[in-house]
């Protein structure tokens, strides 16, 4: 149904389908994700991604040495959500 599809911004990578992102990669429809929670990259999840926004210099580390999907691009972004934590610290 959605013939022009070109990319899909991941919300939250722990719990995307891979099956899905199977497909997606199988239409050459790119897939896009950050890094929700630090612990991820030491509980040995693997996604199938072309872009992944990461955490920090240990995430990126972590994933370029055992992602199986060696297309994929990891991006060291910083935390994404971090001026919400910090707005609730204030409080």
């Amino acid at each position: 149904n959605f013939k022009n599809l070109k990319v899909v911004l991941i919300g939250y990578d722990l719990v995307f389908p891979q099956e899905i992102a199977a497909a997606c990669r199988s239409k050459n429809i790119k897939l896009v994700a950050n890094q929700e929670r630090p612990i991820n990259p030491f509980l040995g999840y693997q996604y199938i991604l072309d872009k992944y926004f990461v955490y920090g210099d240990e995430s990126n580390f972590f994933f370029s040495k055992h992602m199986i999907d060696k297309k994929m691009e990891i991006i060291n972004t910083g935390i994404v959500r971090m001026h919400y934590h910090l707005k609730e610290q204030k409080k």
